[in-house]
């Protein structure tokens, strides 16, 4: 029974000198994980962004990366004065393998702490923020969308709808 102790102890020590050393890598090349995941995302993005401050997040998604932005504005691509997208914190989660191999694919989007205002005419939408690219992989691949204190509107004026709603 003892040496199955020492070889489990050895085992647990194992993973977390792994892990460690996998905190430890992400967190020193952090500058050049944030801009990659910016600088994919914005490629392709038509709107302009604005953001206050931008960090790497290595915990609070597990068991992915996420690059935090704070006081993030997205502007309406119709005009007027109501952003699309005004909130404190956008969470982008990258799957940490993916972001070791230098692939930067956004899965995970956090938005928290403001508003989104949708807005459909026409002719077109506002939230229709990519541009068309013919061989480029998408830098999103959402499988989990997270809405934390968010005010939703979303207003369509061929159908004559008006909603309101909050995301608790």
């Amino acid at each position: 029974m003892p040496k199955a102790l020492r070889i489990l102890g050895y085992v647990l020590l194992a993973i977390i000198l792994l892990l460690s050393a996998g905190g430890a890598y992400l967190w020193m090349n952090k500058d050049q994980i944030i801009a990659g995941g910016i600088e994919k995302v914005n490629a392709q993005l038509k709107a302009p962004v604005s953001v206050g401050t931008v960090d790497l997040d290595l915990f609070s998604g597990f068991p992915r990366v996420r690059i935090a932005l704070d006081q993030v504005r997205i502007e309406s691509s119709l005009g007027g004065p109501d952003p699309l997208l005004e909130v404190q914190t956008v969470g982008l989660g990258m799957n940490v393998i993916e972001v070791l191999r230098g692939t930067y694919t956004v899965e995970e989007l956090v938005l928290s702490e403001g508003a989104l205002a949708l807005v459909e005419t026409r002719n077109e939408s506002n939230w229709d923020l990519f541009k068309e690219s013919e061989g480029e992989a998408s830098p999103l691949a959402l499988d989990e969308v997270v809405l934390e204190n968010l005010a939703l509107t979303y207003s369509s004026t061929p159908d004559q709808i008006a909603y309101c709603g909050f995301a608790d």
